[in-house]
């Protein structure tokens, strides 16, 4: 009958810590990220995280990409070309 107890116990303990844990840890999160996604909806998202930055433009990744390949300084990274690769599957 104890065992049974300090199961039904256990159980119980394990799920206020795991209610404790959402209220006082996740929700924070949650909301940081819901002001976060707010933020890029209103297009100030670039802005907000890195001061007085431009925004970042499709158009110009690209136009950049071709004055690279036209000046023949450097190659295309991997990383650009992934880019790239994504911006073509839309």
């Amino acid at each position: 009958m104890t065992d049974n107890r300090n199961t039904i116990l256990a159980v119980i303990l394990s799920g206020l810590v795991l209610i404790g844990w959402q209220y006082f840890f996740n929700m924070p999160q949650m909301e940081k990220q819901r002001a976060q996604q707010a933020l890029l909806r209103v297009g100030l998202g670039g802005m907000a995280e890195r001061g007085a930055k431009t925004l970042y433009s499709d158009e110009k990744f690209v136009e950049s990409i071709r004055r690279q390949i036209a000046e023949n300084k450097r190659p295309i990274s991997r990383r650009q070309q992934d880019a790239l690769a994504r911006l073509l599957e839309f």
